[in-house]
């Protein structure tokens, strides 16, 4: 087998290498990964061959059972992870776990400390797992394989679990730079099921990439919408602000009443970043995608309004105290001119005149 492998490398230097040749050398400068992939150390599961990713994608962490201990801990996943997260800054944590896996099997062993101590010990990190197991055997009958599937599942849910106990990624998921993922990985037949925290359960591939897109979709139009928003302040009168009032209220149900100033950047930036899925920009699927755009909600919508109405008051509360006590009360406060930096369509939005 040594040799068999040192040939391989004989290959990589000849073919791979080669013709990866621009990437190996931009990679030597650094690294960029977005995702933390935990797997199993198991020789069956090839991260890069199943998610079809090139070097400098993944960072990973790989040991019996892709096991993370709860914080604190004095494992290295620990100091991978505050690694991955402090110095990489990834965006996402991925925990796979697959089928048949050998680690999950010696759990649910009761006898495996008299022969594998070692790995019995490592394995307490998922006595959790063992507990749910036995609770489920007193009110159903499962067959070896389905309980060990059983067991596999649950437990890429509670290293999840153990991973929200870190402080950085506590910080991180509530300031929404960092999401985790779980991933069962079936040896059998490749098809890789997704957790859908929604739906409390693992879901196909394909329906969690259509849910993904639609995640998606929803942020970059929500932030080119709230972006836009952002553009309406600060507001040159009080019939300005009294126009952008009645336009959140309008935006409560859906983006209709501004679409027609976000579809262009929409566009553009779902291209950008999904284009990948459909043919080309006038791909009757890509349009329909954008355009079901529309019926999205801003959920900041709310917290946009409070804004709005603090920064108004402060901004009156300013230019009444400026015209009463230090000037002569020439002009109506809601016609003082307090000239905003908002682009024309912005403009144009709180005028309401879309003709010129």
């Amino acid at each position: 087998m040594l040799i068999k492998l040192m040939l391989g490398l004989l290959e990589f230097k000849k073919k791979p290498f080669i013709g990866m040749r621009d990437l190996f050398e931009q990679l030597s400068t650094g690294q960029n990964p977005e995702t933390l992939f935990i797997t199993c150390s198991d020789s069956r599961i090839v991260p890069s061959l199943i998610t079809q990713a090139d070097p400098g994608d993944l960072f990973s962490i790989r040991n019996i059972g892709n096991i993370i201990p709860p914080y604190p801990s004095s494992y290295s996943e620990a100091g991978a992870i505050e690694y991955a997260l402090k110095v990489l800054e990834i965006k996402d944590i991925i925990i796979c776990g697959h089928s048949n896996c050998g680690a999950m099997k010696g759990l649910l062993n009761s006898h495996i400390e008299e022969h594998l101590p070692c790995v019995a010990s490592w394995l307490n990190h998922s006595q959790a797992v063992l507990q749910e197991v036995h609770e489920e055997r007193e009110t159903e009958t499962n067959t070896p394989d389905r309980e060990l599937e059983i067991a596999t599942k649950k437990n890429i849910l509670l290293q999840m679990e153990h991973l929200k106990t870190y402080p950085l990624v506590i910080e991180k998921t509530a300031h929404k730079e960092l999401t985790i993922h779980g991933w069962y990985y079936e040896l059998e037949t490749g098809k890789v099921f997704i957790y859908e925290p929604d739906l409390k359960e693992f879901i196909n591939l394909e329906y969690a990439l259509d849910r993904a897109l639609e995640s998606r979709k929803n942020k970059i139009v929500s932030g080119l919408c709230m972006n836009y928003l952002q553009q309406m302040i600060p507001l040159k009168s009080e019939k300005e602000y009294c126009r952008l009032m009645e336009l959140i209220t309008n935006l409560q149900e859906d983006i209709l009443p501004i679409w027609e100033f976000i579809r262009e950047p929409a566009k553009q930036q779902l291209w950008k970043e999904l284009g990948g899925f459909y043919a080309s920009p006038e791909d009757e699927e890509f349009i329909a995608m954008v355009e079901s755009s529309t019926s999205i909600k801003l959920t900041e919508l709310e917290e946009f309004k409070k804004k709005v109405s603090f920064a108004n008051n402060n901004t009156a509360t300013s230019l009444l105290l400026n015209s009463s006590i230090f000037k002569k009360p020439t002009k109506d406060i809601g016609k003082l001119n307090v000239e905003p930096v908002i682009s024309r369509d912005a403009r144009v939005a709180l005028s309401g005149d879309r003709g010129s």
